[in-house]
């Protein structure tokens, strides 16, 4: 293919000029639709009852301190799920869980889903979860912090959205 000789012999080929030629090689009009015309999104309004997540009230609650950085998955016919960093009294960040019908009123799990590890690549916190569903197993990626101050990026999977194990699954 030309785009391979391309590469081959000159190494410092533009990664877009790449993509643009191996589109241009692809034969692939009417594939995937493009929408042509104007898009309006908004205008935003503020919920009037936020927050929809406060912080936890309960005594000693894992995310009484702060509650930031929501990821939200959407299932079909399944509620949807908040993964969210939690920071505690003691200023520990951890992953929390919070599930909900609609969107605006969330119930949130006793506990973190995800939490730092003694000694480990983690151990001064996780926080900033993104998370997916690829239709078997769920995926949160996080930052982690240790106990250098250095961050991160760490993954954590589970079968049924709240038992996680860090690591590829």
């Amino acid at each position: 293919m030309h785009i391979e000789k391309n590469i081959r012999t000159r190494r410092a080929v533009p990664l877009l000029a790449v993509l643009l030629g191996a589109l241009a090689a692809c034969d692939l009009p009417g594939k995937f639709p493009v929408y042509q015309g104007d898009v309006t999104v908004g205008p935003f309004v503020k919920y009037p009852a936020n927050p929809v997540l406060p912080r936890g009230t309960a005594a000693g609650a894992f995310d009484a301190a702060a509650v930031s950085s929501p990821s939200v998955l959407a299932e079909k016919g399944g509620p949807l799920r908040m993964y969210y960093a939690a920071v505690d009294a003691a200023g520990q960040f951890t992953i929390g869980l919070a599930t909900s019908a609609e969107g605006l009123i969330w119930e949130r799990g006793s506990a973190p889903v995800i939490t730092p590890t003694a000694g480990a690549f983690d151990e001064r916190g996780v926080s900033d979860p993104g998370a997916f569903f690829d239709g078997e197993r769920y995926w949160v990626f996080f930052t982690a912090h240790d106990k250098e101050g250095m961050t991160r990026i760490g993954v954590a999977s589970s079968g049924d959205g709240a038992s996680f194990e860090k690591g590829a699954s």
